[in-house]
């Protein structure tokens, strides 16, 4: 896969901006998480000394799936095999910026939830702002 232009422009060109943490989503998709972003996410899950069921589940699930994938000089990934097969995603896919990550989603798949995920935006939106009044 090769990265955009526009979102490798963001990152800078630094060796720490050429491993990124690849972790398949339930919802069908793949994220890509730039390496220092990942571990500062990681310390930020970390700093908890006696986690809870949950905590102590997220660490595993998301520790646990997560591979390392490194970017070659064209700015390309090699998405893990496991990955694309757990998430369905096939050959074509459509790269999305994702405020603090890339998603990676199954272009054909995609097209067919969007009109839908679109029009369900501004419901999303109140119930976000609803939750973040809490």
């Amino acid at each position: 896969l090769a990265i955009p232009a526009k979102f490798r422009n963001e990152l800078g060109d630094t060796s720490e901006n050429l491993k990124w943490a690849c972790l398949p989503w339930p919802a069908g998709y793949l994220m890509l998480h730039p390496k220092d972003q990942f571990r500062q996410m990681a310390q930020n899950l970390r700093n908890r000394i006696a986690p809870n069921e949950d905590e102590s589940n997220l660490w595993s699930s998301v520790f646990g799936e997560a591979e390392w994938v490194d970017m070659d000089s064209s700015g390309r990934v090699v998405l893990p095999k496991r990955h694309l097969e757990l998430t369905g995603i096939g050959n074509h896919v459509v790269v999305l910026g994702a405020n603090h990550c890339l998603e990676i989603h199954d272009k054909n798949r995609r097209k067919t939830n969007e009109p839908a995920a679109f029009s369900q935006l501004p419901s999303l939106v109140r119930r976000l702002e609803d939750q973040q009044r809490l």
